[in-house]
């Protein structure tokens, strides 16, 4: 939940996916406890993004819990070969056995080409003013990653593309563009290599995601199995305007801002 939209924009979780989502788990995993969790960011509050954006209903009609990461209690664990970051402030609740489900959505995102898993991870940084972390946010995302990996987390990793979104506007106010679509694996390198694919980007133009594999956080070569006839990665090419992308960036690298 980046900003407080609509679904139908494509910037956000579809409350009707994400419930799909929930009652498949709790047919797989009948009894264990379900939480529905997001953080605050710079120019959003989570409690009040579950009312606005229905995921309140969705806790409501499934009898799950829907969890503010940003209000709970966290451990500090050292992070001695960060980039950025030497030491993280998890929240508790990501601890061993548990199952993380990373689910966001197909979009293109002007300051790191694309959203996807790994930068969905982004959230779990203590600091609500994560903006401040713009001018380094791909080593920012590798080192957020490599202490969600230690954790001993178990990983699903779902990409909704049933309504992404293109342009430099992404990942809050850019064009929503129907795919119908839906990426997932338990690689979350794995599975924004291929969402970089759609979109119709160079994986490996893509800093965070090479700096994750680098750190050996999943691996950039995958088996594709799909039950779409005949799918063709180009059939789903997204519009993104690379030419301001690469101003956008010049900028960001000599004047420090973080855009």
């Amino acid at each position: 939940l980046c900003e407080y939209r609509r679904p139908e924009s494509g910037a956000v979780t579809d409350p009707v996916m994400l419930l799909a989502l929930v009652n498949a788990l709790k047919v797989k995993m009948p009894g264990c406890p379900i939480m529905i969790a997001e953080a605050d960011a710079t120019s959003l509050d989570a409690d009040s993004a579950f009312r606005y954006m229905s995921i309140d209903q969705v806790a409501k009609e499934t009898g799950t819990t829907l969890f503010n990461v940003s209000k709970s209690e966290r451990v500090e664990t050292p992070l001695p070969d960060g980039i950025i970051f030497n030491k993280t402030c998890l929240p508790c609740v990501l601890g061993e056995g548990t199952l993380y489900v990373n689910f966001t959505k197909l979009k293109v995102n002007s300051g790191t080409k694309i959203t996807g898993c790994l930068k969905n991870n982004y959230a779990l940084i203590k600091d609500k003013n994560k903006a401040q972390y713009h001018p380094v946010v791909e080593e920012a995302i590798r080192d957020i990653n490599l202490a969600l990996g230690r954790t001993g987390v178990r990983l699903m990793c779902i990409i909704d593309g049933f309504i992404g979104m293109e342009t430099m506007g992404g990942p809050a106010f850019g064009r929503p563009k129907k795919c119908g679509l839906v990426l997932g694996s338990v690689d979350p390198v794995a599975v924004d290599t291929c969402e970089a694919r759609v979109i119709g980007m160079r994986p490996r133009s893509i800093k965070h995601l090479l700096l994750c594999a680098q750190a050996g956080l999943g691996s950039m070569r995958y088996l594709l199995s799909t039950d779409i006839p005949n799918f063709r990665y180009e059939d789903y090419k997204f519009r993104f305007e690379f030419v301001q992308y690469w101003l956008r960036q010049k900028l960001k690298k000599h004047a420090g801002i973080g855009l």
